[in-house]
């Protein structure tokens, strides 16, 4: 997924405590147009998320998986413990709405 998703401007880096957040594409831009690069709506409630961050891994564990408006900007908050907030627009070929997923190191 490395050309799939990028850490937002701002947001806590993955070796912080915070909101690490982190957004995507679903579908690639080009040729082929319906290949998928970020399969967020697979994954559900206790699906490990490896982040790979200045050549360190980090574990994190799904523990929700909402959808919101797309003009719900709560994803984006300050947090105070180590969050990784993955977001995306859902449903496919739409951006009404945002797919969230949010998930805690173990």
């Amino acid at each position: 997924m490395v050309n799939g998703i990028w850490l937002r401007p701002g947001s806590a880096k993955p070796d912080q405590i915070g909101n690490i957040i982190m957004a995507g594409h679903r579908l690639r831009v080009g040729k082929p147009l319906q290949q998928s690069l970020f399969y967020a709506d697979k994954l559900v409630v206790g699906d490990e998320i490896q982040v790979r961050w200045q050549n360190r891994l980090y574990l994190f564990f799904v523990v929700t998986v909402t959808i919101v408006s797309a003009t719900d900007s709560r994803v984006e908050l300050p947090l105070l413990e180590k969050t990784l907030t993955l977001y995306t627009c859902t449903p496919l070929w739409s951006s009404d709405k945002r797919l969230i997923i949010k998930a805690k190191p173990p």
